[in-house]
């Protein structure tokens, strides 16, 4: 849907032309308006269904690499195809890009959080847009890990106001520089409470409107920086403008091979807690429980390496709320090979069916979204295929937690093996097809750490990332894509007459689909040839058992319809000798 399919492969060097953004008149859409690449961006979507960014780590205008604070929308229903329009932010990007925190509290269009990546994001049931910490410079330009809470409200103002709501906009000047949490009492919301700086935090919103926030790499009680396990939420109607409460896990760092605790398969419980972890994706239901899958940490023995292990959070249950582990393996069974890490490989099953035993390899840094059905899809990310090789993936998988008694998972698309012309084996290639055109062909390539945004609509859309281009060629990307759902099909396959007998006249075939597209039959095994319209006419060659299978590929409307397949039995004709016989005992 835009941007290049062919890698930047000057990415680490500034500037770097090739990777510049085209920003365009601020406030102005454009067709050739696009941000330039980026990740640890945060990224929403609004109720009107419009996709907001803002920073990251990447190119501004001129090709420069630094930290952004560039602020765009995205409107998939503006012009042919969608259009970028640049809304706020600088367009060029010095080192260090300090904020303007302003008057806590008190919106102003000056406003605004700096450069940053990997901040902790949240939308509300207003449409406004929260944002949590991230990596970037305080208010005086230091760099380091911060804890300031922003909400951006694009209905204030001409074209939308930021709020300093909490936290600090200073950090100390230090090596490794942040804000220790003030806890309090555990279940307590409180003023002074705060979560300490933190980056790529795993935050999700309940139905009742709070914020919440687990986990990170960031700033314990003791002013340490280290990975926290900790569980806070965020009530706005707590207070005069919204309090924390520090509501699970240790107020100290944990070291990196602490082990979760997993407890019993789809018990709450109120010990059970997932291990620190990096770059898992996370999302949350229509009832408010936050699911949690995969990321680089530690299982249950204490082992690190890429889990695959499935978690849920619900905040109603319990005193706190509780975890329950939901499936996934809690131990290493299998070690990925030619990675830093071990990782457990996935079981795939057939494309486009779920199963109770079907679950990704595990992964970090995975693409994903949620759909309009509150399923979770999942698109590649750092793990490990079918066969257990360690590299980028481009597997499509979707998650229902409606479906069996607790979720089931379905490989949808792309590959479950890495490519492999020589070796090692790298990620696959992209498959573009052609601009603007949905072809059941076409695949991004093995990617991590895109931008993702879901629209009104329930399609998926992936922008930017890091992986592999139409070629192979493995660099920084800016291609733009987006992923629609297909009304499923079935096929009727009448029945053939069996048994026969060899030397009958051919055998016309007879199907048909739910959607009216036309079916192809071919031959799976046996004695027989297929020809005429859609291979529908069968020509018996010799005796024994025939097997036909009818197909129905799906269209631009329609997804592919499940095979189905019949069987005839043919006979050999009774001989010449035994017929005699029975002639001459007539006689």
């Amino acid at each position: 849907m835009g941007g290049s399919s062919a890698a930047i492969t000057c990415f680490g060097l500034s500037p770097c032309p090739q990777g510049a953004g085209s920003y365009g008149v601020e406030y102005t859409a454009a067709g050739t308006n696009l941000p330039g690449y980026r990740t640890g961006a945060a990224t929403w979507t609004a109720p009107d269904g419009r996709f907001w960014m803002y920073g990251g780590d990447g190119f501004d205008s001129t090709g420069a690499t630094a930290l952004l604070d560039d602020l765009w929308v995205f409107d998939p229903g503006a012009g042919a195809h969608g259009s970028w329009t640049w809304m706020g932010g600088h367009s060029t990007a010095p080192p260090i890009r300090a904020g303007n925190w302003g008057t806590q509290y008190q919106p102003d269009p000056a406003n605004s959080p700096g450069s940053r990546q990997a901040s902790g994001t949240w939308v509300d049931s207003q449409g406004r847009f929260w944002l949590i910490g991230g990596y970037g410079p305080d208010s005086a330009g230091t760099m380091g890990l911060l804890n300031d809470l922003w909400v951006f409200d694009p209905a204030l103002g001409t074209h939308g106001e930021w709020t300093w709501m909490a936290g600090s906009k200073t950090i100390p000047r230090c090596t490794y520089c942040g804000v220790a949490g003030v806890y309090g009492t555990k279940g307590q919301f409180a003023p002074a409470n705060t979560p300490g700086s933190r980056s790529v935090p795993i935050t999700w919103s309940d139905t009742r409107g709070r914020m919440w926030l687990f986990s990170g790499t960031g700033f314990d009680s003791t002013g340490n920086w280290v990975d926290v396990q900790d569980l806070w939420v965020f009530d706005p109607a707590q207070g005069s403008h919204g309090e924390w409460a520090w509501m699970g896990g240790p107020n100290v760092g944990v070291a990196w091979n602490t082990p979760g605790v997993t407890g019993t398969k789809f018990d709450f419980a109120p010990d059970n807690i997932p291990s620190y972890r990096q770059a898992p994706i996370h999302w949350q239901d229509q009832n408010g429980h936050l699911w949690l899958f995969g990321g680089a940490g530690s299982d249950s023995t204490g082992t690190s390496g890429a889990l695959n292990e499935l978690w849920t959070f619900d905040p109603e249950s319990g005193s706190n709320g509780e975890w329950a582990w939901m499936g996934g393996d809690s131990t290493f069974t299998y070690f990925g090979r030619y990675s830093y890490f071990p990782g457990q490989r996935g079981v795939y099953g057939p494309l486009y069916q779920f199963g109770d035993s079907f679950v990704p390899g595990g992964r970090g840094f995975a693409n994903h979204w949620v759909d309009s059905k509150h399923r979770l899809w999942l698109l590649g990310g750092s793990g490990v295929a079918r066969w257990g090789l360690h590299n980028l993936l481009n597997d499509l998988w979707v998650f229902d937690p409606a479906l069996g008694a607790h979720g089931r998972w379905a490989w949808m698309g792309g590959s479950d093996t890495l490519y492999c012309p020589t070796w090692p084996c790298i990620g696959r290639p992209g498959v573009y097809g052609t601009k603007y055109v949905f072809d059941r062909a076409n695949s991004p390539g093995a990617r991590e750490e895109g931008q993702t945004w879901t629209d009104k609509n329930g399609n998926l859309w992936l922008f930017s990332s890091f992986g592999f281009d139409s070629i192979g060629t493995y660099g920084a990307m800016n291609d733009m894509w987006e992923f629609r759902f297909f009304t499923p099909q079935t096929i009727t396959f009448s029945a053939p007459p069996s048994p026969v007998t060899y030397g009958r006249p051919p055998i016309t075939l007879s199907a048909s689909s739910s959607s009216h597209l036309p079916v192809t039959f071919s031959l799976v095994s046996g004695p027989g040839q297929l020809s005429g319209p859609g291979n529908a006419t069968l020509t018996i060659t010799g005796a024994g058992t025939i097997v036909v299978r009818a197909t129905q590929p799906g269209d631009a409307i329609f997804g592919p319809a499940p095979n189905v397949q019949r069987s005839i039995l043919v006979n050999n004709p009774p001989s010449t000798v035994s017929t005699r016989k029975s002639m001459a005992k007539t006689l």
